[in-house]
């Protein structure tokens, strides 16, 4: 899930603004991008290769390890063809099971990701695909439908332990190669490499975890493009913010596409504090003093992303947004919602996906906070996914 707590949030403030240029850091950026050129990947896409000018649909946050949730997910599936949408997101990890094994300890990574696939996802995936809907796999290395740190892949380490594990990074790399080799062919696959990338929540571990990123996506991409140069690849920032976009190394592929994720301001979207309305004056962050949230307010923190567009020439999908249930006042749900909506369509920022369909409301790490699309929604929400057709 997208959605890091506010101490996560104040943690993530305090990484480093300066930029430490370390000679290992060069080197490997160097190697792994002379790795992508000399693939002789073209600047213009191979025919057949296009893509939807948009891709608009919704996250699946249900977790399917839960007892019949895979089949009341499946049984809604075809509400979502007649809602008009033509993508799906799934954040997809090593915990195919239950019960007592539940992280499939000590097996190799690829192994984890086939059984849960074949266990959790190839029903839905293959109604997706059998109906013209698109789909991404978003890989996360936590499993959400627990508090448990011991629940991580790398096995004990997580995220935080990932960026100096050279075995785990390159067999996160494999890992794609392999689903690049499955997949073959299907090009409404796509792969999103890591789900809102990051680290120890200290100023080391993000800093370690940003500059590490730059090096391990380029190294999957390549992984990819030796099995499949025609897959459409999303690569987020760290964290998924809109603010890390300046600090993201691009590589020069034309089937990639960079992603962010919109949950601003915290305070209002995720519901904690329900005094705070919308628009409204209030602090968003608490290491912010208190402003105006307003559309203006959400333009400016979308602006980063703009910039990066409009410097790379980089396709942008906003892979979450969403306000939680927990926000007392449904005419502020709305307002907040349509306003991203417009800041988005005004943008050229023509992907994106809502978070979620068929939340589990009372998920026991985000408090019940219930993101969906709930009746209030629904018709707003709606309005937009039939401009796909």
């Amino acid at each position: 899930m997208g959605h890091c707590s506010t101490r996560e949030c104040v943690m993530n403030r305090q990484e480093s603004t300066n930029f430490v240029c370390r000679r290992k850091f060069l080197r490997e950026v160097i190697a792994t991008v002379g790795g992508l050129a000399s693939l002789g990947l073209s600047s213009k896409l191979a025919p057949g290769y296009g893509i939807p000018p948009r891709l608009r649909g919704v996250n699946f946050d249900i977790n399917l390890r839960r007892p019949g949730n895979i089949e009341r997910l499946y049984q809604g599936l075809p509400e979502l063809k007649g809602w008009g949408i033509n993508c799906v997101r799934f954040n997809f990890g090593p915990f195919p099971r239950g019960g007592d094994d539940p992280t499939v300890v000590g097996k190799p990574l690829l192994e984890r990701l086939n059984e849960t696939y074949e266990t959790r996802y190839a029903k839905i995936v293959d109604w997706c695909l059998s109906n013209g809907i698109w789909v991404i796999f978003s890989m996360i290395f936590h499993n959400e439908d627990t508090v448990e740190s011991k629940e991580e892949w790398p096995d004990g380490k997580g995220y935080a332990g990932f960026w100096d594990d050279e075995a785990a990074q390159a067999e996160f790399a494999d890992a794609w190669r392999q689903f690049a080799v499955r997949f073959k062919g299907r090009k409404e696959v796509l792969f999103d490499l890591m789900n809102e990338p990051h680290g120890a929540l200290n100023t080391e571990g993000n800093e370690k975890s940003t500059n590490g990123w730059n090096i391990v996506y380029p190294r999957a991409l390549a992984a990819i493009r030796k099995t499949d140069p025609h897959r459409w690849v999303i690569v987020e920032p760290f964290w998924g913010g809109t603010s890390r976009f300046e600090r993201l190394f691009v590589v020069k592929d034309p089937y990639v596409i960079y992603s962010f994720h919109f949950y601003m301001p915290k305070a209002f979207t995720i519901g904690t504090n329900k005094e705070n309305r919308y628009p409204g004056f209030f602090t968003g962050y608490p290491w912010e003093k208190p402003q105006q949230w307003d559309k203006a307010a959400l333009a400016a923190r979308m602006q980063p992303a703009v910039e990066f567009q409009r410097k790379n020439g980089a396709r942008i999908l906003v892979g979450e947004f969403s306000v939680g249930l927990r926000v007392p006042f449904k005419e502020d749900r709305v307002r907040w919602v349509k306003d991203v909506l417009e800041l988005m369509q005004e943008r050229g920022f023509n992907d994106w996906l809502y978070w979620s369909y068929s939340a589990h409301t009372h998920h026991p790490k985000w408090g019940g906070s219930g993101f969906e699309v709930c009746e209030d929604l629904r018709p707003l929400l709606l309005s937009h996914f039939r401009k796909n057709n």
